[in-house]
């Protein structure tokens, strides 16, 4: 009890949508939960996005566009260069940047962890320095 449908929901969504995409067989293809990433050539990118939106129409899926050749992809943004793809820490314009409140009454150790598994998070996924995190 008290598990949230919405996400199992969206992932089996997804997998249906998806399916032509990985046939296409695009340079990688990932997602999680309804974020995709694909890698590929303009066209083929083009022909992926067309395809995923003729599958329902009761979604419309957008696209991230780069910036700076860095495309943000979740809480990363990813640049690929040569064949050789680098990642570090992004933080939506949107976001709020609170985690926990300081004086919460959750315990000491819970606001500790919050902070530690950022930051674990931070430096297990960059491949570049990220600072201002």
């Amino acid at each position: 009890m008290g598990q949230r449908l919405a996400p199992v929901l969206a992932v089996c969504f997804m997998g249906r949508i998806e399916g032509p995409v990985p046939e296409r067989n695009p340079s990688m293809y990932c997602r999680y939960i309804n974020d995709c990433f694909v890698t590929s050539t303009q066209s083929e990118m083009d022909e992926c996005f067309r395809i995923m939106n003729e599958q329902s129409q009761y979604i419309k899926l957008f696209r991230e566009v780069p910036r700076d050749g860095w495309l943000p992809y979740l809480n990363t943004q990813v640049k690929v260069s040569s064949g050789v793809a680098s990642v570090k820490w992004y933080r939506k314009t949107s976001s709020k940047n609170i985690l926990l409140h300081a004086t919460s009454s959750h315990p000491q150790a819970v606001r500790r962890v919050v902070v530690s598994n950022m930051l674990r998070t931070a430096t297990s996924v960059c491949t570049v320095p990220t600072f201002g995190l």
